[in-house]
C-alpha cells in the first residue's frame, strides 16, 4: 500500500537488488579467475624466458595479448550490470493541463524520393495528435530539400488533421498514426467503450474516406509536378510557412489544433549544410522566436508516435523536483514494427533494452542526445530576438507582427547566420558527424548531466527496421572517425585522436626517419633504399593527386587575367599549358564518364578559357583578377552550370589528398579534426599549398624540367620564401604563411605511435559498447540550465546560465568603472515618431576592438529624424539614436592601441579600419573588413551593448548611439582629435558637415571657376556650399522652397537662389540651364527625394556634368532615369557616403582648417539645449527652425 508521500510522486526508481547481487557476485568470481589466469601467464613467460631461448615465445605472447584485450572488453561491459534499475511513472498525477509546460516537436526530412511524403505526413499527423493540450503543442517540420511536394503534403496534412485529431480524441484512439490505424494489422486501438458503437463505425468509415482523399491528393500532386528533375535540392532560399488553412466546417474546432510550421532552411553550394544537425539547429532558432517551448520532442520522419501519452510520460520525470535540476533528457527505447516473428538475429536489440540501458539508467542514464542553449555574442549570432528568447518565460513580440516574424525567421534559417558563431561547435547539435544525437548527449554526460530510461509496456515510437539496419553500421563508422569520439571528449581520455588520415609530407618524413634510423645514417647522407621507397610513394601520389590539382588550377579565373600573366615571366594561361591540360583531362574523364557529358563540359571550358560568349563581358574579364575565384564563379558562371558546380567544389575549399577517388566531404572531415596540433589554417596546407606551389613555380629556373621533378611535391628543394614566382600566389589562394617544414607539421617528436595504436583500439571498444541509437525522445531545453557548450575539459563544470551578457558584472557604479557596466541616462526612442524617453540604461563594458566613451555633447541630424519616424525595418525599437558627437575615452577593450583613457575622440558612422585594401586605397572610403550597414547592433559581433532596467535589449544606431551619457563604439568608427578644439563645433564633423564639404572636395572634385547647383539648403546643402567655396567655385546656385534659406546661404558662399515653388511653370532644371548657359558643372541633391535626383541630373551640363546624391530617401525608394539620356549626354551620377572622406585621415584636416579660420563651423550651430530638452531639438529640426542643434550632456 502506497504511503501518502509516495502517492504524490510522479515517478519511482527501484534498484533490482537480486540482479545486482547476482551480477556483482559474478564479477567478483570472474575477476578472481582472471587474476589466476594472468598470474599463470606471467609466471610461465618468466620461467620460459629463463629456461629457453624464446624461439616459441611469440604464440604465447599473442595468446596473452588476446586474453588481455578480451578481459578489457569484459571490464567495460560490467558497467551495465553494476546497478540496474527499473522506473515507474504516474501520468495521472501530473498537474492540470493549464499548468503543463509547452512542447515543440521537431520532424526532419531531406528527400521526398528516399523518404516518401505520405509516410512523413503520417509521422506528422501522429505527432499532432499527441495526448497533450493543443495550445501547448507546436509541431515544426524541416524540409532540407525545399520540395513543393513536401510543402503541399504539410498543407494537406493540416486539412486532414482537422478531422483526424477530433476523431482520435473523441474515441480515445491509442495508435494515432493514420497509416497504422487503418491497416489490417491494427484492430485494437480504440477504447473498449466505443469498439462496437455504430456511431464509431460510421465515423471511422468517414475518416478513412477522408484519409484516402488525403493520400490521393498527395499522389496526384506528385504526378502533376516534375518534381524529381527540377527540385532545388542543392540551392534554395529559406521557406518558412505557418500552416493556417481556413476550415469552413462547424464540426472542426480550429482552436484545438496545434501550431504547425513548415521550415525549409536556406541552402547554398558555397555553405555547408551539416545534414540533420544543421536542420535541427535551424528548428531550435526558429521555434525560439515563435513558440519558445521549454521542451522539445525530436522525431525522425519515419518514426511515428505509437502511443499518444509519450509526452506525459516524459513530464513525469521533467516535472519531478528531485531530479529535474540535473535531468537532461528522457530516452525511450528503439522499437520496430516489421520484425520477423522468429527474429533469430535479435533485430529488436533485446539485450540492449533489457540489460544495458537499465544498467546505464542506474548510473547517469543512457547515452543519447539533449539540447539547450547558453552564452551570448559569438555563440548565438546576430538575432537579438532569438537571444532574448533564451530567457525563461520570454514571449516574443514577433508573434503579433507577422512581417517581423517572417523576417526574423528567415534570418535564423539563412546560411550566413551561423558564420562567425559557435553553432554546431559549442552550441546546439554538434556537426562533423551524422550521429549528432550521440555527440550532443555525450557532451551533456561529460558535463555532469543525467538522463533517464523510460520503457512503458506499449512501444512509444515505431519505425521500419530496414532503415536502422543501414544507419547502424554507417553511424558507428562516423563516430569512430569523428573528432568527438570518447577518447577525445571525456575528461579521462583526452589524450590523442586516432590519425585517420596522415598528412603526406609528415608521412614522408616519418618514413625517411625510420629508414635512416634503421640504417644508422645521418640526415645529410644519401640512402638508396629511401630513394626507391620515395620514388614509389611519389608515383602513387602523382597518379592520384596531380589531375585534380591541375583541374583546380585550370578553373581558377585569375590565371587567365592579364595582371597575373604579366606578374612574372614565362607564365602561360592554363589552357595553353600542355602538361596541365593533359592532367586536367584525366580528371574530367573520371568525373564525366559518358561522351555526351564530356562534350558539354569541354564546350563550357572552351568558353571559359577563351573568354567567349557570356564570359566576354567587360565585368567578367576584369573581375577575374579583382574577385576571389569562388565569388567570380558565383557571379559569372551561372550560364555554364556543369563547370560552375565543379569549380565551386574545387575552389571554395581545398581538396583532400586522395582526390578523385574520395568523396568531396573528406575535406571537411579532415579539417574538422584537431589532429597533429593543426589549426584549420594549417590544415589547408594539407595538400593544396604544396601542389599549387609546385604547379605555379615549375617554370622557374629553381625547378628542373621534366615530369619527375614537375610533380615532386614532397621533395626537399623549397625555393626561398622571398623568391620564386609561385610564392606570389599564396595570398590569392587564401593559403597564408607557407612555412613548409618548420611550422606546417607540428609533430610532438615523441614517437607516440604505440600510444596512438592503443588509444585507437580503446576508442573502438568504447564506441562499440556505448554506441547510441537514434530514437524519438523528449529533450529538455528550458531554463537554460543544460550546457551544450563543451567547456575545455580542464575547466570546472558550470551549471548556471547567463541569459544576459551583463549579468556577470556588478551593476553598481564604481569610482573605477573600467571593465564594468555603467548605469547612465539615455534618450530612448521606444516607438516610431514618439517623444524620446530619458531613462536609466546599462552600458556594457567594451569588447575586443571596442571603446566606451563619455559623451560631452551631441548634435541632431536629419538621419536621426528619418529613422526615428520609420515604422518598419530598418526602423527598429527601442533604440538610442544620435551619431554626431564628441566624447572622452572612459575605457578600452582588448587589442586597442590607437587610443587610451582620457583621449578626446569623434565617432563617425563610416568605419575606417586602416588595414583592408579599400581603406588603404585613395579611391574608396568604404571599408571591406567592416562594411557600412544601417545595423541596430555592433559591427563585429552583431549584438548590443545597451539594456534597460528590465534587461530588455536596446538597439544601436549607426554603431554610435550618442544620445546617451556613455556609449560603446568600435575603434574603426573613432577619430582621435586635438582636445583644444571646441566640442560644440568638433561634433559637427561626425556626419553632416563632413559629408557636405567632402562631397564638394573629394567626391565631385569641384574646380576653381566652376558652377555648382545645390538642391536643398539644409545643413548638408550649406556644407556643400562651404566646400565648393573653399574649392574656388565662382557660382553657387541654391535651390529650395524656403526663400529664407538664401539669406543663410549667403554666409556660406551661395551666390544665386532658385525658388523651387515659383519657376513660372518651368522645371527647375530648365531654369538652371538658362541661368548657366547649358547647365551646372556640379549638381548636389541634399534633400533625399528621388524626384530631386532626377531634376539635379537634368540640371547638370552635358559632356562633363556630375550629379552627386547626398540625401537619404526612404528605404526602397526607386530612381527612374532615361537610358537614352544616360547614354548620349555623357553625364555622371554618383552617390557620396560621408563625402568620400576617409574619417581618420580627412577629419583632422577639416578640423585644422577650422582652427585656421578657413572652414566655417560656427554658423551651422543655431541652437544649443540641455540633454533633458532633447525633444525640443527634435521639434526645432522637424519644423525647419534650426540647422544644427547641439545637445550638451551635462551642461
Amino acid at each position: 500500500m502506497e504511503t501518502s508521500e509516495e502517492a504524490l510522486l510522479l515517478n519511482t526508481c527501484h534498484v533490482q537488488k537480486s540482479l545486482v547481487i547476482m551480477n556483482r557476485s559474478h564479477m567478483f568470481l570472474h575477476s578472481i579467475a582472471l587474476g589466476f589466469l594472468f598470474y599463470y601467464r606471467v609466471c610461465f613467460l618468466l620461467q620460459y624466458s629463463e629456461t629457453n631461448k624464446g624461439s616459441h615465445l611469440l604464440p604465447w605472447l599473442l595468446v596473452f595479448v588476446s586474453e588481455i584485450i578480451l578481459s578489457f572488453i569484459w571490464i567495460l561491459d560490467q558497467a551495465y550490470r553494476w546497478n540496474p534499475v527499473t522506473r515507474s511513472f504516474f501520468p495521472e498525477r501530473l498537474p492540470h493541463d493549464d499548468k503543463l509546460p509547452h512542447v515543440d516537436v521537431f520532424i526532419c526530412t531531406a528527400d521526398p524520393i528516399k523518404e516518401p511524403t505520405l509516410d512523413v505526413m503520417n509521422t506528422l499527423l501522429s505527432a499532432m495528435a499527441l495526448d497533450y493540450p493543443a495550445q501547448k503543442l507546436h509541431v515544426y517540420i524541416s524540409d532540407d530539400c525545399g520540395s513543393p511536394l513536401t510543402l503541399h503534403g504539410v498543407r494537406e496534412a493540416w486539412k486532414f488533421a482537422s478531422w483526424w485529431l477530433p476523431f482520435c480524441t473523441r474515441y480515445r484512439i491509442k495508435n494515432r498514426c493514420p497509416k497504422a490505424y487503418f491497416s489490417a494489422l491494427e484492430n485494437h486501438d480504440v477504447h473498449s467503450d466505443f469498439a462496437r458503437s455504430s456511431v464509431y463505425v460510421a465515423d471511422k468509415q468517414k475518416t478513412k474516406e477522408m484519409y484516402e482523399t488525403f493520400k490521393e491528393n498527395i499522389r496526384t500532386f506528385r504526378k502533376d509536378r516534375v518534381l524529381y528533375g527540377d527540385n532545388p535540392v542543392g540551392d534554395h532560399y529559406s521557406i518558412i510557412e505557418v500552416i493556417q488553412e481556413n476550415i469552413n466546417d462547424d464540426e472542426v474546432d480550429n482552436a484545438k489544433m496545434p501550431l504547425l510550421v513548415y521550415v525549409s532552411r536556406e541552402k547554398k553550394p558555397s555553405q555547408p549544410h551539416h545534414f540533420k544537425a544543421g536542420a535541427l539547429n535551424v528548428l531550435l532558432r526558429v521555434s525560439a522566436v515563435m513558440s519558445n517551448s521549454p521542451y522539445i520532442l525530436v522525431l525522425d520522419c519515419d518514426m511515428f508516435c505509437n502511443d499518444p501519452s509519450s509526452a506525459r510520460y516524459a513530464m513525469c520525470f521533467h516535472l519531478d523536483p528531485k531530479i529535474s535540476s540535473s535531468l537532461a533528457f528522457v530516452q525511450f527505447p528503439q522499437k520496430f514494427h516489421n520484425i520477423s516473428k522468429n527474429d533469430i538475429y535479435d533485430s529488436q536489440h533485446r539485450s540492449l533494452f533489457t540489460l544495458q540501458w537499465p544498467g546505464l539508467d542506474g548510473l547517469k542514464g543512457p547515452v543519447m542526445s539533449g539540447i539547450d542553449m547558453q552564452k551570448l555574442k559569438e555563440y548565438f549570432g546576430s538575432s537579438n530576438d532569438f537571444i532574448k528568447s533564451l530567457a525563461q518565460n520570454y514571449t516574443s513580440y514577433l508573434a503579433s507582427d507577422r512581417n517581423a516574424l517572417q523576417d526574423e525567421s528567415h534570418l535564423l534559417a539563412s546560411c550566413e547566420y551561423e558564420i562567425g558563431t559557435k553553432w554546431g561547435q559549442e552550441v546546439g547539435f554538434l556537426y562533423d558527424s551524422v550521429v549528432e544525437d550521440y555527440l550532443t548527449g555525450f557532451i551533456l554526460h561529460c558535463n555532469g548531466w543525467t538522463s533517464v530510461f523510460c520503457d512503458p509496456t506499449r512501444p512509444q515510437f515505431l519505425e521500419p527496421m530496414l532503415c536502422m539496419a543501414h544507419i547502424f553500421p554507417s553511424s558507428l563508422l562516423a563516430s569512430l572517425v569523428s573528432c568527438y569520439h570518447p577518447s577525445a571528449l571525456s575528461t579521462e581520455w583526452n589524450t590523442l585522436v586516432p590519425k585517420v588520415y596522415e598528412m603526406w609530407d609528415s608521412m614522408i618524413e616519418k618514413v625517411k626517419a625510420t629508414i635512416y634510423r634503421h640504417e644508422g645514417k645521418e640526415a645529410s647522407e644519401v640512402s638508396n633504399f629511401f630513394e626507391v621507397v620515395h620514388k614509389i610513394l611519389n608515383l602513387r601520389w602523382s597518379k592520384s593527386c596531380t589531375p585534380l590539382h591541375c583541374l583546380a588550377h585550370s578553373l581558377n579565373p585569375r590565371y587567365y587575367s592579364a595582371a597575373w600573366l604579366s606578374e612574372a615571366p614565362n607564365r602561360l594561361p592554363p589552357h595553353q599549358d600542355e602538361e596541365v591540360c593533359r592532367e586536367r583531362n584525366k580528371c574530367l574523364k573520371r568525373y564525366f564518364p559518358t561522351a555526351e557529358e564530356r562534350r558539354k563540359i569541354f564546350l563550357e571550358f572552351s568558353k571559359f578559357s577563351s573568354c567567349a560568349g557570356d564570359f566576354a563581358s567587360f565585368d567578367s574579364i576584369e573581375d577575374r583578377w579583382n574577385l576571389p575565384p569562388k565569388e567570380w564563379w558565383v557571379m559569372h558562371g551561372s550560364h555554364t552550370p556543369l563547370l560552375q558546380k565543379l569549380a565551386l567544389k574545387l575552389l571554395i575549399q581545398p581538396c583532400s589528398s586522395s582526390c578523385c577517388e574520395r568523396n568531396w566531404s573528406t575535406y571537411s572531415f579532415i579539417h574538422s579534426l584537431k589532429r597533429n596540433k593543426m589549426d584549420p589554417k594549417r590544415a589547408e596546407d594539407l595538400v593544396y599549398v604544396h601542389s599549387n606551389l609546385r604547379l605555379l613555380s615549375r617554370k622557374d629556373d629553381t625547378y628542373a624540367k621534366g615530369e619527375t621533378k614537375l610533380w615532386d611535391i614532397s621533395g626537399d628543394m623549397h625555393a626561398p620564401l622571398d623568391d620564386g614566382a609561385g610564392f606570389l600566389e599564396l595570398a590569392e589562394m587564401s593559403l597564408d604563411e607557407p612555412e613548409l617544414e618548420a611550422m606546417l607539421f607540428l609533430d610532438d617528436g615523441n614517437g607516440g605511435d604505440e600510444t596512438e595504436t592503443v588509444n585507437f583500439l580503446l576508442a573502438v571498444f568504447i564506441i562499440t559498447v556505448n554506441y547510441p541509437i537514434t530514437e524519438g525522445l523528449i529533450i529538455r531545453k528550458d531554463k537554460g540550465r543544460i550546457s551544450l557548450l563543451p567547456q575545455p575539459l580542464k575547466r570546472c563544470r558550470r551549471r548556471e546560465t547567463q541569459f544576459v551578457r551583463f549579468c556577470c558584472f556588478s551593476m553598481e557604479e564604481d569610482a573605477n568603472s573600467e571593465g564594468k557596466p555603467i548605469r547612465c541616462k539615455a534618450a530612448v526612442a521606444r516607438r516610431a515618431g514618439e517623444a524620446l524617453v530619458i531613462e536609466e540604461v546599462i552600458v556594457a563594458p567594451p569588447m575586443s576592438r571596442e571603446v566606451r566613451i563619455r559623451v560631452i555633447c551631441t548634435s541632431l541630424c536629419h538621419s536621426d529624424l528619418t529613422f526615428w519616424n520609420l515604422q518598419h525595418p530598418p526602423g527598429i525599437f527601442p533604440r538610442i539614436l544620435g551619431h554626431e558627437a564628441i566624447g572622452v575615452v572612459e575605457s578600452v577593450g582588448k587589442d586597442i592601441t590607437e587610443v587610451t583613457k582620457g583621449d578626446v575622440v569623434i565617432p563617425v558612422f563610416l568605419p575606417d579600419c586602416g588595414e583592408c585594401v579599400d581603406c588603404k586605397s585613395t579611391k574608396s572610403n568604404q571599408c571591406t573588413n567592416i562594411p557600412f550597414k544601417v545595423s541596430p547592433c555592433m559591427p563585429r559581433d552583431g549584438t548590443t551593448r545597451f539594456t534597460d532596467q528590465n534587461g530588455e535589449i536596446i538597439y544601436h544606431f549607426l554603431c554610435i548611439s550618442s544620445f546617451s551619457e556613455y556609449t560603446v563604439i568600435d575603434i574603426a568608427n573613432l577619430v582621435k582629435i586635438d582636445p583644444e578644439i571646441p566640442p560644440n563645433r568638433a561634433c559637427l564633423l561626425s556626419c553632416g558637415v563632413s559629408t557636405g564639404v567632402g562631397a564638394a572636395w573629394r567626391t565631385a572634385g569641384v574646380e576653381s571657376g566652376s558652377t555648382v547647383a545645390i538642391f536643398g539648403l539644409g545643413s548638408i546643402g550649406l556644407a556643400v556650399a562651404e566646400g565648393a567655396r573653399l574649392c574656388g567655385a565662382t557660382r553657387i546656385i541654391g535651390v529650395d522652397v524656403n526663400p529664407e534659406k538664401f539669406k543663410i546661404g549667403k554666409k556660406f558662399g551661395v551666390t544665386d537662389f532658385v525658388h523651387a515653388g515659383e519657376c513660372e511653370n518651368k522645371p527647375v532644371s530648365q531654369v538652371i540651364i538658362e541661368m548657366t548657359g547649358g547647365g551646372a558643372d556640379y549638381c548636389f541633391e541634399c534633400v533625399g527625394k528621388t524626384s530631386l535626383v532626377q531634376e539635379a541630373f537634368a540640371s547638370c551640363r552635358k559632356g562633363w556634368g556630375k550629379t552627386i546624391v547626398l540625401g537619404v530617401d526612404q528605404p526602397g525608394a526607386m530612381l527612374s532615369l532615361s537610358s537614352y539620356d544616360v547614354l548620349h549626354q555623357g553625364k555622371t551620377l554618383m552617390g557620396s557616403l560621408f563625402g568620400g572622406l576617409k574619417p581618420k585621415c580627412h577629419v583632422p584636416i577639416l578640423l585644422k582648417r577650422y582652427m585656421d579660420k578657413e572652414l566655417q563651423l560656427d554658423e551651422f550651430v543655431t541652437h544649443e539645449v540641455e540633454f533633458k530638452d532633447i525633444n525640443k531639438a527634435f521639434d526645432l529640426l522637424s519644423n525647419g527652425q534650426c540647422l544644427r542643434c547641439v545637445i550638451w550632456m551635462d551642461k
